[in-house]
């Protein structure tokens, strides 16, 4: 395991899908969380009146900008890639992004890699199909 560390964020529908859909490459937060590249941002699409909607993506903070002269004062600019870790056949992971808590943690073996949509790995004892980005392999 390593030292980056896993923030679980809200996002706006406008914004979410701009990230999903590759046109936004970076975040604007406050940096009230001590953001650092490397670390993994969860952004769970959330609407005011409604809440959560159950859609989410994992991406990477790949660069940070907070020098005061361009960025406003206790604010940072991150920049984001896709968190696609190298998982293949055979490693053991464990689900570290499931909207369903009760496969939150589960570990499993993986049996095969798809590539549909996204990569998705299936799961040895672990009912579904689950994308790249919401594993983690164990060490």
């Amino acid at each position: 395991m390593n030292n980056q560390v896993k923030h679980e964020l809200k996002i706006l529908p406008e914004y979410f899908q701009a990230v999903w859909n590759g046109t936004k490459t970076f975040e604007v937060r406050k940096n009230d969380r001590n953001y650092a590249v490397g670390d993994t941002l969860v952004l769970k699409e959330w609407k005011p009146e409604d809440g959560y909607t159950g859609s989410g993506l994992v991406r990477r903070v790949s660069y940070m900008l907070d020098d005061s002269e361009y960025v406003k004062e206790g604010f940072v600019i991150l920049g984001l890639v896709d968190s696609v870790p190298n998982i293949k056949p055979g490693d053991k992971v464990w689900i570290i992004d499931s909207a369903d808590s009760s496969f939150f943690g589960k570990e499993g073996i993986v049996e095969s890699i798809s590539n549909t949509d996204i990569l998705r790995a299936r799961l040895k004892g672990v009912v579904g199909d689950w994308p790249l980005t919401s594993l983690e392999v164990v060490e």
